[in-house]
């Protein structure tokens, strides 16, 4: 069939009624304008029941709604509920969420991007309104840098690593604040969602290792991290590789090259090989993406001590931990310079 523009299908649909009137044959009809003879039956099929009308291009109008007005009105009445009351991690509302709600409360299921006509009556940053705040410690640590590592240099340390069956370890430390992490949601207009915080920079510490395979090792304590802690950290990680030496790759902060650490070193000669990424370069780090990844999980969620945001800390790494897969794909990444080939 000839493609034709929309608006020309009008102007076909009569000129066929009148070759037809004219004693013209469908199938001669539909050869002079590169139809299919189906196409002209229907058309006068249609002529012949409704007359005129049924030439007439009208307007397309899609699949029906698969959500009425009554149920549009209450899914806006639960998504004011806030992310929260339907069980969800932080007081942030995404497509996926409300999705999720529309499956639970209609049995329809959208795809993500389907769900944009509801989701964004109003997409507003939350305002942060803060309140005065009135340990246990698990770990930290991090390895001594000797020199900075390029592209290509860190391509021929993670190669001389691989003859030397060395395992591959990248650090880097992070911190997790009672401050919120704010982020866009979906509230009516006008009405931007509060979140009350607790003020003050109490925060978590945190140090991570991961590797290639997808391995994942955490710890954090409710201070910052001293030299006694990046030597903690890092005899537990010679511990969990007793018998293999490490390469390890984090950045130049002051902490790695502190005399603790180098006392470290220094009684465990070829334990361990140490480089350094080069200075303000944190996409060069593949441990920032799991970061990125256990932070994403914190907005909008307000903790009033340092308990409660340990609980839910714990539950982001035990899910990183779970999930080489994922951790894997961090080292994907085309900035990283770790090359796994």
């Amino acid at each position: 069939m000839a493609n034709y523009k929309q608006a020309d299908y009008e102007a076909l649909r009569r000129r066929c009624v009148e070759l037809s009137q004219a004693g013209w044959q469908q199938l001669a009809i539909a050869q002079a304008f590169g139809l299919t003879q189906p196409w002209v039956s229907r058309t006068l099929k249609k002529y012949n029941q409704q007359g005129l009308t049924a030439l007439q291009e009208g307007k397309r109008t899609g699949a029906p709604a698969r959500l009425s007005t009554e149920q549009l009105n209450q899914l806006v009445s639960e998504l004011n509920k806030g992310a929260e009351h339907h069980r969800f991690s932080g007081a942030i509302w995404t497509y996926p969420r409300v999705n999720e709600v529309i499956r639970k409360l209609f049995g329809v299921s959208y795809d993500p991007s389907q769900v944009v006509p509801y989701f964004e009556e109003s997409r507003q940053e939350q305002a942060v309104t803060a309140t005065q705040s009135p340990s246990a410690r698990c770990a930290g640590s991090c390895l001594m840098a000797r020199g900075t590592l390029t592209a290509s240099a860190v391509r021929l340390s993670s190669k001389k690593a691989k003859d030397e069956g060395r395992v591959i370890l990248y650090v880097d430390e992070s911190a997790c604040y009672l401050l919120p992490l704010v982020a866009h949601t979906w509230a009516p207009c006008g009405q931007t969602p509060i979140l009350v915080e607790q003020a003050g920079r109490t925060h978590l510490s945190l140090i991570a290792a991961i590797a290639p395979n997808g391995r994942t090792y955490m710890a954090g304590q409710d201070q910052a991290f001293a030299g006694e802690d990046i030597v903690w950290f890092l005899g537990q990680l010679c511990k969990r590789y007793r018998k293999r030496n490490l390469l390890v790759i984090w950045d130049g902060a002051a902490i790695h090259r502190c005399q603790a650490v180098k006392q470290f070193l220094g009684e465990r000669p070829g334990r361990i090989h140490l480089e350094r990424l080069p200075a303000y370069s944190p996409e060069l780090n593949p441990v920032e993406l799991a970061w990125s990844q256990l932070k994403g999980n914190l907005k909008n969620q307000v903790f009033t001590n340092l308990e409660d945001l340990t609980v839910v800390v714990l539950e982001q790494t035990k899910r990183l931990e779970n999930d080489p897969k994922l951790v894997r794909a961090f080292f994907n990444k085309k900035e990283v310079a770790f090359m796994t080939d």
